[in-house]
């Protein structure tokens, strides 16, 4: 197992599947990682049984990173409205909490930042490509925060070909900009559309972003997030992987 660069599996609304059937189907198949994402539910909403089945988890190494809900994040009452999620991360020493740029207010970072303690804040690209207060796009909004505030980018590779970066470029002039990337959303789609299919169906050539971020070193958490075929991405994500590896000793 490459303990660099993490493939991880995330929970979903669309696979018709508990929690304890997600996290139980990542520990059968010995994900170095796992997202626990709050879309529609909220960790109080968690049982003994699964908990049990975290702790199981994180016995056997498995990391954990954690997806904000979906909502605003324009005030200090909207902090507060999250703070069962933010407990949850520090709780569960998740590695970093990822939240989508388009709503999240600038003045809000820090303390957003400062409540999550030693986890990292990561702020994901989003479609739409516009910050609903600024109206910046995503690379302008992390150039100017970056600046200011501790944070580090989640690098959704499907939303971003939909809003029409050519992905290389998009990750390169993250890199360029020195905004460190601590996870990257990893799916598929038809250049057009959000399908987060699996990683071998779309337009895509993951072998060709997967090489460059292995290449520039970007370690990281590469989150599988679509709904069905995850251990299709994670056996294409590792025969990349080998493949750059096997390069590398020549």
């Amino acid at each position: 197992m490459n303990e660099k660069f993490l493939i991880s599996f995330q929970t979903s609304a669309y696979d018709y599947l508990s929690f304890a059937q997600e996290i139980t189907f990542a520990i059968e198949h010995n994900v170095p990682a796992f997202e626990i994402f709050f879309d529609g539910w909220m960790p109080n909403d968690i049982t003994e049984t699964e908990r049990d089945l975290l702790k199981q988890a994180a016995a056997n190494g498995m990391k954990f990173s954690v997806h904000s809900p979906l909502r605003d994040y324009l005030t200090e009452q909207d902090i507060k409205d999250i703070m069962p999620v933010i407990t949850f991360c520090r709780e569960w020493k998740a590695c970093l909490m990822t939240v989508h740029f388009d709503r999240l207010a600038p003045d809000i970072i820090p303390l957003l930042s400062s409540a999550l303690g030693d986890v990292k804040l990561s702020i994901e690209n989003t479609i739409p490509d516009e910050n609903v207060v600024t109206s910046e796009h995503y690379p302008e909004y992390m150039r100017k925060n970056i600046a200011k505030y501790n944070i580090y980018a989640t690098a959704d590779i499907g939303h971003a070909v939909v809003n029409g970066y050519n992905p290389i470029e998009f990750v390169g002039n993250l890199l360029n900009d020195n905004i460190p990337i601590d996870c990257f959303h990893i799916h598929n789609n038809d250049g057009q559309h959000d399908l987060h299919n699996d990683i071998t169906n779309g337009v895509i050539d993951y072998n060709k972003v997967l090489t460059f971020v292995f290449e520039h070193n970007i370690f990281a958490h590469f989150v599988t997030e679509h709904w069905g075929g995850n251990v299709k991405s994670a056996e294409y994500f590792s025969q990349i992987l080998k493949k750059w590896e096997n390069a590398k000793k020549g």
